[in-house]
Order: C-alpha cells, then structure tokens, then sequence
C-alpha cells in the first residue's frame, strides 16, 4: 500500500528506476485529491473512558501502563500495520485495516489521548469514511500495547454487518504482532480473533527504532524548515537546466534533499500544500531534455 506520507521517496524512487513524463503528473492527481478527503469525508471521534475496577483486572488485565508516549508518525505507523481478512468461504488474503489517508487522519487525536489516559482510563476511537466504519479500543496493560476492534461495517459485497461474535471478519497479527490468547472454561488458551497486541519487548523495540529514527535527521533541532527544502529543489533544478547535473545524478541528490528535509514527519495538509507549489514551478522535470 501506497503511504501518502512517505508519497514522495516513492516518487522519486520510480524515476530512478525508469525515465517516464507521466509519472509525476499521476502522482500529483492521486496524493491532492486524498488530501481533500482527509478534510471533508473522513469522521474521526477519540476519546477516553473509566473502566470499573473489576472489568480493569478480569477483562483488560490492567491496570493499564499509562501515559503512553508516542510520536504521531509512529502511532500512524501502528495503525498502517493493523491487518484483517474476510470470510466469505474461506478467509481472504489479509489487507490494511486503515489506509494511510485514514491512519494519518487518526493518528494525532490517538497520540494525543494515549498521552492524556491515566491508569484506569481506555482510549477509545472510531473513523467513519463513506462506507466504511471502525469502532475500536487501544491501551496498554503488562503485556503490551492492545488493539482491540469492536465491529467493522461495511456495504461491501459479501461482508456483513459485523458483530463482536460475528465470524465474517479477524484480525491477522503483523509485524510484532500476537493474538490476545484467553482461558475458556476448560482451562486451554484460545485465540480472540479481534484483538491483537504488541508484546512489551516488541513495542519496546518499536519505540526506540522510531526514537532513533527522530534523532537521526539532520534538522538541527529546527524541525522540517519548507522554505529550505523548496529552496534545495530549486537550486537542483537550476542545476540539472545548467547541464551541471546529469539526470542520473539529478535524481540521486534528490533523493537525498527529500530523507534529510523532514519531509516524512509532516502532516498530509502540509505535504498537499507543497506540492501545489511544486507542480506550479515545474520543480521536477517531466520531459527528457533535449540531447
């Protein structure tokens, strides 16, 4: 799946790969019009809940570990990692639960309340978008980080309405991921195929990659400056128009202006913001240049 964030390194990966005018156009008319979906389509609703003591211990295993610190990126990147199937006979190849407009659209308002929760409070959330509705719970007990999907509705052909015991849907754990197993009243562990968790170990992995990730950009501390990236790429193709850079060589060093701008971290308004000035001032080459 395409990540709208991560658009532009996927951009400028494919012209390296194969000199085409009609790929930067395409891109452009596929990354603005999502842009207008995240404002006006997309419903989003977080917020958090009091859980009684004994539902905290027998249900949730709590108390929950929280605050929970998190970056909006990488809460987005959670979200993206989330997969489910369907059963119509048997159970279809599994897909994202949230595409990236969606998990960039609900990743602020999550991280938020993770950093608000106390120890007896469940974040919960919900996201409608046109046919589709996802109703779920997030939190963190000694175990790890839990996603727990309480009902995903949609008009699509062959999946119905779903129901916390309906079996025309399961998660499927990822990366990282586990099934939440419990105790049914015969004593064996079995699956719950709408929750999946995080291991402790493996979030704590997760945390310090995306730590290091941060810490790594060479941004000086000043964040991602639009002012100087829209700069560098006019400087390039100064440069390339010059015939001081080749197009091989053009395309490497844009390559590197987009990783160490910051350019990922930013919001989608933002992105869609700057590439309107992008394709206005024609920063990218479309056409072969005359040999």
């Amino acid at each position: 799946m395409l990540k709208i964030c991560d658009g532009i390194n996927f951009l400028s990966s494919c012209i390296a790969k194969s000199i085409c005018a009609g790929i930067i156009a395409g891109f452009l008319s596929t990354v603005l019009p999502a842009f207008v979906f995240a404002d006006t389509d997309i419903y989003v609703k977080t917020e958090l809940k009091k859980i009684s003591t004994s539902s905290l211990k027998e249900v949730y295993k709590g108390p929950f570990r929280h605050p929970l610190k998190l970056r909006p990126t990488t809460t987005q990147s959670l979200l993206e990692s989330l997969q489910y199937s369907k059963n119509f006979i048997t159970w279809s190849k599994p897909v994202p639960l949230f595409s990236s407009v969606l998990s960039e659209k609900l990743s602020r308002p999550l991280t938020r309340e993770f950093a608000r929760a106390n120890r007896q409070q469940l974040v919960t959330f919900k996201i409608n978008f046109k046919q589709l509705k996802i109703e779920g719970e997030a939190f963190v007990n000694k175990f790890g980080l839990n996603w727990k999907i309480k009902s995903i509705h949609t008009r699509s052909k062959g999946f119905r309405e779903s129901k916390v015991w309906d079996d025309s849907w399961k998660l499927v754990p990822n990366n990282y991921q586990v099934y939440w197993k419990e105790k049914d009243l015969l004593g064996s562990r079995v699956k719950d195929l709408k929750w999946v968790l995080i291991p402790s170990k493996n979030l704590k992995k997760i945390l310090l990659t995306a730590r290091k990730e941060a810490s790594s950009k060479p941004q000086g501390g000043k964040g991602f400056d639009s002012e100087k990236f829209l700069g560098d790429l006019r400087s390039l193709k100064s440069l390339y128009k010059e015939r001081t850079l080749s197009r091989k060589d053009y395309y490497e060093k844009l390559d590197k202006v987009i990783k160490s701008s910051g350019w990922n971290g930013q919001p989608l308004q933002k992105q869609g913001k700057i590439f309107k000035i992008i394709e206005k001032e024609n920063l990218l080459p479309k056409k072969k240049r005359p040999a």
